[in-house]
C-alpha cells in the first residue's frame, strides 16, 4: 500500500509542475464529444471549396440537419438557377430549377457518406480506429483540431479534419484530403447554430 500511495503522489507532482496539460486536453476532448454526440440538429451557411486537376470550383449551401438521419442542402448558382437535395431516411429527392418535377435519388446514392455535412464528419470520426485531436491558443480562446481516417477506398478522401473554435465549439473550417496529401473539399463555415428547431416539413 504504501508503494501505491507514493506513486500517486509522484503521480500528483508531476501533473501540478506540468500545469495537467493531459487533463485539459481531455476535458477538451470531452467538451467537443458531450456537444456533437448529443447534437439534434444544425443548420449553417458554408462556402464549398472543390479541388480537381489543378483547378478550384466554389459555391454557397446552406445546410439543414436533424436527427437521425433527415438532411437538406440548398445550393444557388452564381447565374441564379439552383437546387435542393432532401434525404429523409432511406428516400431523398433533388428538387431544381431545370426541372419540373423532383427527381428521386437511388438508395445507393442515399447510403453514400455526405462529407459536406457535418454529422458525417462526427460518424467517421467516433467510429475510426486512427483519430488525433490537438488545441492552439491559450485558454478559451483559440481552435481545437479534429483529424480521422475516413476508411473510404476514394483516392481523394482519405482524411477527415476538422477544426472548431475552442470558445464556442462552433466549427470553423472542414478539410476533405487524399492519398496524395493535397485537399479535394474545404468547407467553411460562415454561419452555424446549434440545436434549432426544424420543421419535418424542410425535409418533405
Amino acid at each position: 500500500m504504501k508503494k501505491i500511495s507514493f506513486f500517486v503522489f509522484v503521480l500528483m507532482i508531476i501533473c501540478l509542475m506540468s500545469g495537467c496539460k493531459g487533463m485539459k486536453g481531455y476535458n477538451t476532448y470531452e467538451s467537443v464529444y458531450k456537444t456533437y454526440n448529443e447534437m439534434e440538429s444544425y443548420s449553417a451557411t458554408v462556402c464549398v471549396t472543390a479541388y480537381s486537376n489543378n483547378s478550384e470550383n466554389k459555391y454557397t449551401l446552406k445546410q439543414f440537419y436533424k436527427a437521425p438521419d433527415m438532411q437538406r442542402s440548398e445550393y444557388v448558382s452564381q447565374a441564379g438557377g439552383g437546387s435542393i437535395t432532401v434525404i429523409n431516411g432511406d428516400k431523398g429527392k433533388i428538387f431544381s430549377d431545370y426541372s419540373s418535377s423532383p427527381v428521386a435519388l437511388e438508395k445507393v446514392d442515399i447510403k453514400e457518406k455526405d462529407y459536406l455535412m457535418l454529422q458525417t464528419f462526427f460518424k467517421i470520426y467516433y467510429s475510426s480506429e486512427e483519430t488525433a485531436v490537438t488545441t492552439s491558443g491559450n485558454n478559451s480562446k483559440g481552435k481545437i483540431t479534429l483529424v480521422a481516417q475516413t476508411g473510404d477506398s476514394n483516392p481523394y478522401k482519405k482524411t477527415a479534419e476538422l477544426i472548431i473554435d475552442k470558445e464556442s465549439l462552433k466549427p470553423i473550417e472542414m478539410t476533405i484530403t487524399g492519398f496524395d496529401g493535397k485537399p479535394s473539399l474545404r468547407i467553411e463555415y460562415n454561419e452555424f447554430e446549434l440545436n434549432p428547431e426544424l420543421d419535418n416539413k424542410l425535409f418533405e
